[in-house]
Order: C-alpha cells, then sequence, then structure tokens
C-alpha cells in the first residue's frame, strides 16, 4: 500500500489507490481477459464514466461510516475524484482523493 502517512485529511475525505491501472495521462486502461487494452482514442471523460474501484489509504475524522477504513475495497461514483496527487515519498506514485458521499458502496469479499 501507498505510504502517504505525513498527509493528514480534513473532513469527509477519503485518499484512496484505483484498483486499475491509470496512464500518465490520467486515462484508465482497460483489462479485459488478462490483456491491457490501452485508451489512447477514448477522451478523459469517456475513460472516468464509469464508477471506479479502489482501496482506501486513510480517512478523514469526518468520514461516518465506520467500515471505511484503510484497506476498505470502494466504489466511487464516475468522475468524483481529484487528479492525481504524488506522494510524499515517491513522487512517481500517485493517490487521489474523494468524499465518503461520493463513495456508492463498499466491496467486501
Amino acid at each position: 500500500m501507498l505510504d502517504i502517512d505525513p498527509i493528514e485529511l480534513i473532513g469527509e475525505f477519503i485518499a484512496f489507490k484505483f484498483e486499475e491501472h491509470v496512464n500518465a495521462t490520467g486515462q484508465f486502461d482497460e483489462q479485459g481477459n488478462g490483456i491491457i487494452i490501452i485508451a489512447n482514442n477514448i477522451s478523459h471523460q469517456e475513460s472516468a464514466s464509469k464508477p471506479r474501484y479502489a482501496t482506501v489509504l486513510k480517512v478523514g475524522p469526518e468520514v461516518k461510516d465506520p467500515a471505511i477504513v484503510p484497506g476498505t475495497r470502494i466504489l466511487i461514483a464516475p468522475l468524483r475524484w481529484s487528479m492525481g496527487i504524488p506522494t510524499p515519498s515517491k513522487s512517481d506514485e500517485k493517490f487521489h482523493v474523494t468524499k465518503e458521499s461520493d463513495s456508492l458502496g463498499i466491496w467486501e469479499e
């Protein structure tokens, strides 16, 4: 899991890492049958226009759902996340932020 310990979140914000690969331009590379399909001819809007699964890294103090903790897998509403934010320790690794109210559900296995 990414190390974002120096960062303190406020309010109902949730820091997370997408489970799908996000390429250098911020688009999702779709996977099908184990093959990565590079999203060259797809706009950012199209690439991000569906809900996405993510793993929670850190939560803000006003996140009310006790099930949303680091390591939880959540489903996030389309286009309801920040741009990639470089981690404090490694600038090539990025995380994103969303609000608890923009999470659609929790993936329980």
